[in-house]
């Protein structure tokens, strides 16, 4: 694909750059090309129709247009003299430029300012190949005037170390405490793109550690900068609750929902700090929910995803009140009330029970893999319905479409789940119960 590329654009100058580039001197694949060239988008965007591709809009403010061909992902963008953010706008100004050079210059880390033109030959103009074999992450030009620029590059410095286990040089490391303030002018949009990717590195918390060091966390999320404050010696925990998070997200699994769950489940324990004989922290996890609604909407995060989250944060409690000598019919309560997030409750309680005091951690994991194994067991209860639907319940009982056809509904499906009444009954076996049971009728 990159001859092809290359071979495109035989009237103009054209670099492979970026993160191929820099995957590829570590020796690993990858799937999405970056170029650069002194054609500009409406030129780029002609050449790749007349050759067959179908083009989509990548960036076109900032002169990239992309498309997808044989498994790649491929970017073309106009060489660029600088991108920056102007004070307090929000919309960055883009100005071309005419040379490779003035394009890598501009670019957020050396080891992404490396670039392979059509004999290949690398171009590395700011010692990025060695900043690779060092494990160091450093910018072109100095840190302070990158990170104003575009502050989104503090975010970006963040998930590079987290995902490839570099280190910060001193450069960067004084810039993101003199810059931190500057994320407050960006877009939330390209904030939460941001986060999401640094979520899902397999350092994740490490990277978070990271952003309440260099005082990051304090313009995005400032409601998790208290969680440090609570300190919660007891027989389950042995650390402040800012580092207990940071565990749960360490052991949760890669995936975006439970690690946002994750990060937020104790968010409320600031505000239901009781210190008063032993330490409590009553409803926190209602609380924390409330908090975490607030938190995702101004992130702007998707309302499904919100939802899902939410729902986490109020429950993840819910798991610890099992008991061995719950009955089938608890068993089935709990799967049908937590439904299609059973499962990522129990990760979740996996992910917190695992980063508590050590001396607990198995008396819990017993515990809760006792429920689990129930939980497969019963799992078929996950689907349980009404065995009377809408119509026949509003025929039988006169109803017009309302709220009681789904609360008579509901006492069918508990009926069911707590073993009352058994599913493939006669149907005026379920009419009977619900003359018998419902408040109304």
């Amino acid at each position: 694909m990159k001859q092809k590329v290359f071979n495109l654009f035989k009237d103009f100058e054209i670099f492979l750059v970026g993160g191929a580039v820099r995957d590829m001197l570590l020796n690993k694949e990858s799937n999405d090309l970056d170029f650069a060239t002194n054609a500009l988008p409406k030129q780029t965007k002609t050449i790749l129709e007349n050759a067959g591709f179908k083009t989509h809009d990548v960036g076109w403010a900032f002169g990239t247009v992309g498309f997808i061909s044989d498994g790649y992902e491929v970017h073309i963008t106009t060489y660029r003299k600088n991108e920056h953010y102007v004070r307090d706008n929000r919309n960055p100004v883009v100005e071309w430029g005419k040379t490779i050079t003035e394009d890598l210059t501009r670019r957020d880390f050396t080891i992404n300012a490396l670039a392979i033109d059509r004999t290949n030959k690398l171009l590395d103009l700011f010692s990025g190949r060695e900043h690779l074999i060092q494990n160091v992450l450093e910018t072109p030009i100095n840190a302070n005037e990158a990170f104003s620029d575009d502050p989104l590059r503090m975010l970006r410095a963040i998930r590079f170390k987290a995902r490839l286990n570099f280190q910060y040089s001193e450069n960067i490391k004084k810039a993101l405490y003199d810059q931190a303030h500057r994320l407050l002018i960006l877009p939330k949009e390209r904030i939460l793109e941001e986060l999401n990717k640094i979520l899902m590195t397999d350092n994740a918390a490490d990277a978070l550690e990271d952003m309440f060091e260099y005082k990051l966390l304090n313009y995005i999320m400032p409601e998790l900068i208290a969680l440090s404050k609570i300190e919660q010696e007891s027989i389950y925990h042995h650390k402040n609750a800012w580092l207990h998070t940071c565990d749960v997200i360490r052991n949760a699994s890669k995936d975006l929902i439970l690690r946002y769950a994750a990060l937020f489940h104790d968010i409320g324990k600031f505000a239901t700090f009781s210190g008063k004989g032993a330490v409590h922290f009553y409803h926190h996890e209602s609380v924390g929910a409330l908090m975490t609604y607030s938190i995702l909407q101004r992130l702007r995060l998707p309302k499904q995803w919100i939802k899902d989250i939410v729902y986490l944060v109020r429950n993840h409690m819910r798991v610890n009140t099992y008991e061995y000598n719950w009955s089938d019919s608890a068993v089935r309560r709990f799967i049908h009330d937590t439904n299609e997030h059973c499962d990522n409750l129990l990760e979740l309680s996996r992910a917190d029970i695992t980063s508590h005091n050590p001396i607990t951690v198995q008396k819990h994991l017993d515990c809760l893999n006792d429920l689990k194994k129930r939980i497969d067991a019963l799992k078929s209860f996950k689907e349980i319905k009404s065995p009377l639907d809408g119509i026949e319940i509003m025929q039988e009982f006169k109803l017009n479409p309302s709220k009681e056809v789904g609360e008579i509904k509901d006492l069918l499906v508990n009926a069911l789940v707590e073993g009352k009444i058994k599913q493939n009954e006669e149907k005026q076996v379920y009419i009977e119960y619900v003359k018998n049971n419902w408040r109304v009728v």
